[in-house]
């Protein structure tokens, strides 16, 4: 859910170092940038969005250790 600000919509840059490294990651710093910022709105998260989206990610990480576990253990 993305809430409206009530500012000019300001645009980051990305630093160098993430802006380089981003690619061998497979962009997954952008994505996860694009969605912070989706929740940050005027410097403000809603905690309920939150909470949400931090068990989407703690859910996604389990699942990407579990596959490079049962694929290294063999």
């Amino acid at each position: 859910m993305k809430y409206q600000t009530v500012y000019s919509e300001s645009i980051r840059g990305r630093s160098l170092f993430i802006t380089l490294l981003s690619p061998v990651l497979f962009l997954a710093p952008d994505v996860y940038l694009r969605d912070v910022e989706k929740l940050w709105t005027d410097e403000l998260i809603i905690e309920s969005s939150w909470k949400r989206y931090m068990t989407k990610l703690l859910e996604e990480w389990g699942n990407v250790i579990l596959w490079v576990h049962v694929h290294f253990a063999l």
